[in-house]
């Protein structure tokens, strides 16, 4: 006997026994009622031995069941269980019919409450669902049982996913009641997901199949008459004699696991997870005991699998129930739309129409989704409405069009798109006059500007600031809103600079008079200089099965931003719903006529394209539309299609599209019908604009200078002597109230004119010269500026240089330097930048290229307040500090662009090093072709000026390439600035092969040839990269001791080391540090090696903290991985796992917008946070993500957000193992024990041929 544990039964607060207990086969269907007395006692054997939780039906029976269990209840019982009963299949004139109307429901449970002789169920199911009513209406009676105390849960029982989201909204469903056993597991695909994904509690019935995995094939030659499992198709001659052999090897299993073969099923069914509630039904107290001691088997993962590869979908031969039953898989209800109260409803015309829907999915859950990552959230499909007013034929009457819309938003589908063209104007009024009585507050509405048409139709693109705000202003007006939700640009105009229009519509979200932008039709390079100006929310593009050329650049600029896509066309203009009957039926009007994919030449090749496409629909059992339209909602989930219509029906069938599931072969297969040579004609006529020609002219050209909307701070450079200063700070005044510059300062001025400019308008900042040798300010302006709250910005604080070189700066004077002339100064930051020297008065202007680089150094570095004057050159500094994006990178710079690296105990045995590391394998190996060698020289060399001084490689990097390469960044005084980590116990032979080697000759030889790779004396830190089996760790470690005895190694770590093999290394010489693979999705090292290195004061050095790179850019990755990447052989990133894995990724780059970091940054910040004796390597190639990885250590994350990381990546949702079978890690690095080893000889001789 086990003991019986209590469980959260859903969401909804309901508590019963871990395990239940099944009463139908006390009454009926399985032989004749037993006798009653021998029940009762059984029941309350149940309830002594903690099953508390008891299910029942009224159609056991029928109804002799229920009054069983009010008998057995009596005596004080109730109040101990948790009664399930059940309700809706009923008999009648010897037909089994399901019922599910308001007056059915509440009348049995009235019928219920009486024959339990109780005053409240506890969990009351709809048995089985009345396909002719819909679901909301028989929940909606539920909600009133409960509501009047009958009842106090609801739940449903075989009902379909559709079903339970829809029930679900109209009142918390408790619990699902579904078959769910070794044979029976269908239901995990789409049930118990979306169970999951609700809160909704687990019951699995028949969980030993009907007993069949209790005694296999005996079962049957022993069912007496009446039984009505002998029916059941996989009790029939033709499937039992395949079937059997599924319970042999059950048996064969449970034997060695020295458990009963029920108790192994039951076992397997309780590890589903702590949702999971099983209801074995027995008729025996002896095999009621045996169910109950199924809690006490454990199964390993391994095990889990194992039992279900006996029972694989291919090896369970025969259907769960004959046809005429009803299951979960026909239980779609119709629309609640179609429900008329008192009106009956011909339930014969219904189950086929039911039927036709379901084999066409017509009606689906539409979800909600994020809408890029700037936080709109948007309906998971939306609703075109072009179609609705024009070029598509004539306009469609008003109220049909806005009952649609209203259909639409109650659908579920509440992101609805327009555009002022559209009429133009007229479709804006239809929107305007559908979002009044509510409606409005329930959708994202998204329309757009750009294009004008004039006089004779003539279309002209407009994106100038006046037009981008009358425009807005009109659309407002017309949809009588106060607010856009999301305003796109429709066309780009490629007159103006992207970024002036957009600085426009900038203006207007800080206004209030939109929420988002968007772009339509823009290139790659268009989006990047938009999204550089003001975060783009979403990009709308056509992208369709036969429209696919975004694929190339778009689609991954977008993704790379955090962009959403809204594909639009999704239906290839209709093509892809209906063929080519489409054409044939256009009105004259209708501007599809004219476009060259629907001209003859071409509609003759393309209608093949339709032809496969919808014969593959039929084989799905969907329509070719909503096959077409899965395709799309199957790119990501940062894609939103907006399909449009004007009738109802094709809006259900759109819906449909949401529950149509794809596997990878069908994507692949369904993009061949549309290759791109396969597509004949282009999208638009050749005067159309597109993304293709929509990039716009530079900045430069529309402005000159510094290209900004405002100005942060502003001086006065000089005081004119001749005007009242009061009159020149009231115009600056002025300035401050059009939002042109934020902040007035002053320079070189007195206190007198400080104070009266001061009363005019608050003063920020005074600039002047104040160094150790120009003092003279502090007498009267430093006290005024202290006394009035004024900032003070001190230029030349180093006497013009002279601070730093003495008179050898007059010596290096160049022809015109003037140094008595300028200004330079701080603010923001803790230090600025003067710039004047780089354009003018210090000698002649600097090369343009350095100092721009200069200028992005020193943005990243912390230093984002840079100091100008438009007489610097004159006009030419203000230039150069316009021409690159030294404006976004400045605002963005406290969102982690750049931290100060501290220094971190690296272990107990004094290694300092810095606080994260840099991994340096990728620029030599194993991560394509080794990188250029000067590239990577400089970027070790400001990882180092960075503050990143621990630096990892390995002598199996290239081989030896790695460390020559870092034995030459060392060089020139680097060397004596860094913590040097490098490996050694990987060896490569000449056919290629990999060998682990511990034993003392080769420790010694590898030691010697890295220290002459690397060129220099002493290892700072060095690893056994992997241990070698063969070879006692003691015999490894005294060498490497000897090796720190002799001065060529400091320190001492190992690298995929067991925790015994740590223990028994530490034992011989202190271990400074262990490397090992640590990050969100590698966590398997926190169980046992974690702990040991803590316990023994051993440091941890985290490697490949980003997933290898995947927490960098997720499934991206993959997509730009050169040949020789070995990554491209890594378990998790095969298609099988890596379809999974990526929803990590997602999730993770969704929190980190929220933060305001990047997902890498996100992801390496949780290992910081792990503790301050861990210290993460991440590797890069590239300057830009090295700064990037060290503005992690500052972000800081709470408990809460440690354990939501935690969550995204927990072990049974990781996909694939971290390395190929045939690698040695920590999980095989045991060694033999020391009494083993016999000098060389011990060893086979293999060891050391080499």
């Amino acid at each position: 006997m086990a003991k019986v544990g209590r469980m959260k039964l859903g969401s909804q607060g309901l508590e019963v026994s871990q395990q239940g207990l099944g009463c139908m086969g006390m009454s009926a269907f399985y032989g004749p009622p037993k006798p009653e007395p021998d029940m009762i006692s059984l029941i309350h054997h149940a309830v002594q031995s903690g099953v508390t939780f008891l299910d029942t039906s009224d159609v056991y029976g029928p109804h002799t069941n229920e009054i069983l269990l009010g008998k057995a209840l009596k005596g004080g019982i109730r109040e101990k269980v948790e009664l399930a009963t059940k309700f809706g299949a009923t008999y009648s004139e010897g037909k089994f019919v399901v019922r599910g109307d308001p007056a059915y429901v509440r009348a049995a449970c009235e019928g219920s409450l009486k024959r339990l002789d109780i005053d409240c169920i506890d969990l009351y199911y709809q048995h089985r669902i009345d396909t002719s009513v819909p679901v909301e209406v028989t929940i909606g009676e539920l909600k009133k049982l409960v509501e009047e105390g009958k009842i106090k849960y609801i739940g449903l029982s075989e009902a379909s996913a559709s079903t339970i989201r829809r029930a679900h909204a109209v009142h918390p469903i408790t619990a699902v009641q579904l078959e769910w056993s070794l044979w029976s597991r269908d239901v995990e695909e789409d049930i118990i997901p979306t169970c999951r994904e609700l809160g909704i509690g687990i019951v699995a019935y028949s969980p030993l199949g009907r007993g069949f995995l209790s005694s296999g094939s005996k079962l049957i030659e022993n069912l007496p008459e009446g039984d009505y499992r002998k029916n059941m198709p996989r009790f029939q001659p033709e499937n039992l004699e395949a079937n059997k052999t599924i319970f042999e090897r059950v048996n064969e299993m449970a034997a060695k696991k020295g458990c009963t073969p029920s108790q192994l099923a039951l076992a397997w069914v309780h590890h589903q997870g702590n949702d999971v509630c099983p209801i074995p039904g027995t008729t025996k107290v002896e095999n009621f005991n045996q169910n109950i001691a199924a809690l006490s088997v454990k199964l390993t993962p391994q095990e889990m699998t194992e039992l279900e590869s006996f029972a694989a979908t291919d090896a369970v031969k025969g259907d769960r129930y004959p046809e005429n039953i009803t299951t979960w898989k026909k239980a779609n209800t119709p629309p609640l739309s179609s429900w008329k109260p008192g009106i009956q409803i011909d339930r014969h015309i219904l189950h086929h129409s039911l039927e036709a829907q379901h084999h066409t999915t017509a009606m689906a859950k539409v979800g909600r989704m994020k809408l890029g990552s700037q936080g709109l959230e948007v309906s998971q499909q939306g609703l075109g409405c072009m179609g609705m007013s024009a070029f598509y034929g004539p306009p469609k009457p008003e109220p049909d069009m806005i009952s649609l819309i209203h259909y639409a938003a109650q659908s579920g589908v509440t992101f609805l798109d327009t555009s002022d063209v559209y009429g133009p104007h007229t479709n804006e009024i239809l929107l305007g006059k559908a979002l009044k009585g509510g409606v409005r507050e329930k959708v994202e509405l998204a329309t757009k500007f750009g294009i004008s048409m004039s006089d004779g139709f003539k279309v002209e693109i407009r994106g100038d600031p006046s037009y981008v705000r009358a425009a807005c202003e009109g659309s407002l007006k017309r949809l009588d809103i106060d607010c856009i939700d999301l305003y796109y640009q429709h066309r780009i105009d490629t007159r103006v600079p992207i970024e002036v229009t957009i600085g426009e519509l900038k203006k207007l979200v800080e206004e209030g008079k939109i929420k988002y932008i968007g772009l339509s039709e823009a290139s790659a390079s268009t989006i990047r200089r938009a999204h550089a100006v003001h975060p783009i929310t979403a990009v709308q593009l056509e992208w369709s099965l036969w429209s696919r050329d975004v694929e190339e650049e778009i689609v991954p600029t977008c993704r790379e931003l955090g962009i959403g896509i809204v594909a639009y066309s999704p239906l290839g203009r209709g093509f892809l719903s209906s063929g080519t009957k489409l054409i044939e039926n256009l009105s004259e009007n209708d501007f599809r006529k004219y476009m060259p994919r629907f001209q003859p030449e071409n509609l003759e090749k393309n209608k093949t394209i339709f032809e496969r496409v919808n014969e593959m629909a039929a084989k799905k059992g969907c329509t070719p539309s909503q096959l077409a339209l899965a395709w799309v909602h199957h790119q990501g989930n940062d894609v939103c299609p907006i399909p449009g219509t004007t009738k109802i029906d094709n809006l259900n069938q759109n819906i449909g599209a949401l529950s149509v599931k794809l596997t990878p072969q069908e994507m692949t297969e369904l993009e061949s019908f549309a290759a791109a040579d396969a597509v004949k004609g282009d999208r638009y006529a050749s005067d159309i604009t597109t993304w293709k020609n929509s990039d716009t002219p530079p900045l430069s050209s529309w402005k000159d200078r510094l290209d900004i909307d405002c100005i942060d701070l502003y001086y006065q450079h000089r005081i004119d002597t001749r005007v009242p200063i009061e009159i020149t700070i009231g115009e600056l005044k002025k300035l401050v109230e059009e939002g042109k510059i934020k902040y007035i300062g002053l320079s070189e001025v007195s206190a007198s004119t400080i104070r009266r400019a001061h009363a005019v308008h608050p003063i920020s900042a005074v600039q002047l010269e104040w160094s150790l040798w120009s003092r003279d300010a502090e007498e009267e302006v430093i006290p005024t500026c202290r006394e009035l709250g004024i900032g003070i910005v001190a230029y030349n604080p180093l006497g013009r240089g002279f601070l730093s070189s003495g008179t050898k700066l007059l010596e290096n004077l160049s022809e015109g330097d003037l140094r008595q002339l300028g200004s330079q100064g701080l603010e923001v930051s803790q230090q600025g930048l003067g710039c004047m020297g780089m354009s003018a008065v210090y000698g002649p202007p600097k090369p343009e290229p350095d100092m721009v680089a200069l200028i992005q150094h020193a943005v990243q570095s912390g230093v984002t307040f840079l100091d100008t004057a438009d007489v610097y050159g004159p006009h030419t500094n203000e230039i150069l500090i316009g021409k690159d994006d030294f404006r976004k990178q400045a605002h963005h710079h406290h969102n982690t662009a750049m931290a100060k690296v501290g220094r971190m105990k690296l272990g107990s045995q004094g290694l300092e090093v810095s606080q994260q590391g840099l991994g340096c394998m990728g620029m030599s190996a194993y991560y394509g072709p080794p990188k250029p060698e000067p590239d990577m020289v400089a970027l070790i060399h400001h990882a180092v000026q960075s503050g990143v001084t621990f630096l990892d490689t390995s002598d199996v990097y290239g081989p030896h390439t790695n460390e020559i390469l870092i034995g030459k960044a060392l060089s020139g005084g680097v060397r004596e600035k860094v913590e040097l980590a490098t490996k050694f116990g990987i060896r490569i032979s000449d056919d290629g092969k990999y060998e682990n080697r511990g034993d003392p000759s080769y420790v010694r030889a590898a030691c010697e040839g890295s220290l002459k790779r690397l060129d220099i004396d002493c290892i700072d830190l060095y690893y056994q990269h992997r241990i070698d089996t063969r070879v006692p760790i003691e015999i490894t470690t005294g060498e490497l001791k000897k090796l720190v005895e002799e001065g060529k190694i400091k320190y001492i770590g190992l690298s995929e080391a067991s925790a015994s093999t740590i223990r028994r290394a530490h034992a011989v010489h202190p271990i400074s540090a262990v490397q090992l693979e640590w990050s969100l999705w590698s966590r398997d090292v926190e169980e046992e090696v974690i702990p040991t290195c803590r316990e023994l004061g051993i440091g941890i050095v985290a490697y490949s903290p980003l997933g290898c790179g995947f927490f960098s850019s997720g499934s991206k990755l993959l997509d730009n991985l050169s040949q020789d990447d070995f990554r491209k052989a890594l378990p998790k990133f095969q298609p099988e796992n890596l379809e999974s894995n990526k929803t990590i990724f997602e999730r993770v780059n969704e929190m980190a917008s929220k933060k305001g970091c990047t997902p890498s940054q996100l992801a390496l910040a949780w290992l910081h946070h792990q503790g301050n004796d861990v210290c993460p390597i991440p590797g890069t190639t590239k300057l830009e993500n090295l700064n990037n990885n060290i503005g992690a250590v500052s972000v800081k994350l709470t408990p809460q957000e440690m354990t939501e990381l935690e969550s995204f990546a927990a072990a049974g949702v990781v996909k694939g193992g971290r390395y190929a079978g045939d690698l040695i890690t920590w999980r095989n690095s045991d060694t033999p024990p020391l009494s083993s080893w016999n000098k060389p000889n011990k060893l086979s001789a293999s060891l050391f041929e080499h």
